[in-house]
């Protein structure tokens, strides 16, 4: 026969080995602390030679949750003024617009944009542009 202290050690220790065992469940599906992912961005740059004026081209592929200008930044030496949903870009890759008449401009699919690149989240859907544009 069992006394009652004997009876709430096992019942306690049947407690703490199903705990156990349900935590260490969880734990292996990474929901209780989650496993880190690397993110992987593709980038492609393209350059076009017209009339002995070289034109730059940079395209690259959205990712969910980060701004055209993160991707750019991580896919190109840029040079800007400004940060964040301020930022302007100056110059991508040693190509600086001629504030006179030029400025870099990214599109979305091929549409132009509306807002600035520090401001617009991008889809892993999207492909975004960078043209040197003149106006």
């Amino acid at each position: 026969m069992t006394t009652k202290k004997e009876r709430i050690f096992y019942i306690t220790l049947g407690i703490l080995v199903i705990l156990t065992l349900v935590f260490g469940a969880l734990y292996e599906e990474g929901i209780i602390f989650p496993k880190k992912t690397e993110e992987t961005v593709q980038v492609t740059k393209q350059t076009t030679v017209q009339t002995a004026e070289q034109v730059k081209t940079l395209s690259y592929q959205g990712q969910d949750g980060k701004t055209a200008l993160e991707l750019l930044e991580s896919a190109a030496t840029i040079e800007k003024s400004g940060e964040g949903e301020n930022a302007y870009i100056t110059s991508i890759n040693g190509v600086a617009a001629d504030s006179t008449k030029e400025y870099w401009a990214f599109s979305i699919d091929g549409e132009a944009s509306m807002v600035g690149a520090g401001s617009y989240v991008t889809k892993s859907s999207d492909v975004i542009k960078w043209d040197l544009t003149t106006f």
